[in-house]
């Protein structure tokens, strides 16, 4: 039978390790797109976490939503130059 303690506790782990993770990245700012990239292009997608890090720090720096704002522009510009084809 399944040991609902164990299972439990084991979830608790993971959800805490989950809140230290996202917590570090948050606290690198801007630059805690650079890991949640590379996480999102590993095996493991993360579908929408670019734009839920762009809300969460937008939010919680309210004075920097223009930086965040052109951080995101320049990503999407840099797709946009790299992917679209131009001239075809």
């Amino acid at each position: 039978m399944w040991n609902a303690s164990a299972i439990t506790r084991d979830a608790s782990v993971a959800a805490a390790a989950a809140r230290g993770v996202w917590q570090w990245i948050l606290r690198l700012g801007a630059f805690g797109f650079i890991p949640l990239g590379i996480a999102d292009a590993s095996v493991v997608p993360l579908p929408g976490s670019m734009d839920i890090l762009m809300i969460a720090l937008a939010a919680a720096h309210r004075e920097w939503w223009l930086y965040y704002a052109v951080i995101g522009y320049c990503g999407i510009s840099n797709w946009w130059l790299d992917y679209v084809p131009h001239g075809a």
